[in-house]
């Protein structure tokens, strides 16, 4: 009898131990489940985005309205050494590439209005990025993407289309 009851709790015991086993093995699974349809869910609407009939650039006269346009926020992703040695479009503000990410997620808002005399984007602010020749500018859109922004735009064309359409025209 002493045996039968010894067998059985080794049983009981090997099973539960099993059966905890098997359900956090789920429980693992399960999340990793979550995480990858999270991170498809953002994937495929950022691919959505770009391959739907709106391709999320932005044209030189589209730009050229935004100077005084308070509604939609020019940021220009280069250095400012080379804002220096080139010139800014008129509206714009500079958040270099490097800064950018850090700038919209984590600068408080009465900061980034006093350092930018703009006030600082929420999700469904409208955005266009510019740099020299729309490089930096489509990274800079992709961070945004990235960030939960839902309109942004590229001025593919940067700061050499602009230099280009201002002495032609």
């Amino acid at each position: 009898m002493f045996r039968r009851n010894l067998l059985i709790s080794i049983f009981n015991i090997a099973a539960r131990t099993y059966s905890s086993k098997v359900i956090r093995l789920h429980h693992r699974r399960c999340i990793a489940k979550r995480t990858i349809f999270a991170e498809n869910k953002v994937f495929n609407a950022q691919i959505a985005s770009m391959s739907s009939g709106d391709t999320k650039l932005a044209s030189f006269e589209e730009v050229k309205n935004l100077k005084d346009n308070k509604s939609v926020l020019l940021i220009d992703v280069r250095e400012p050494q080379e804002l220096k040695e080139t010139g800014i479009i008129p509206g714009s503000i500079n958040i270099p590439l490097s800064d950018l990410e850090s700038t919209l997620k984590a600068t408080a808002a009465e900061k980034f209005l006093a350092q930018f005399q703009r006030e600082k984007p929420d999700l469904g602010t409208p955005l266009v990025f510019s740099c020299k020749a729309g490089i930096r500018s489509e990274k800079a859109q992709n961070i945004a993407l990235k960030l939960g922004y839902s309109n942004v735009r590229n001025y593919k064309g940067g700061w050499l289309d602009w230099e280009k359409h201002i002495k032609s025209g």
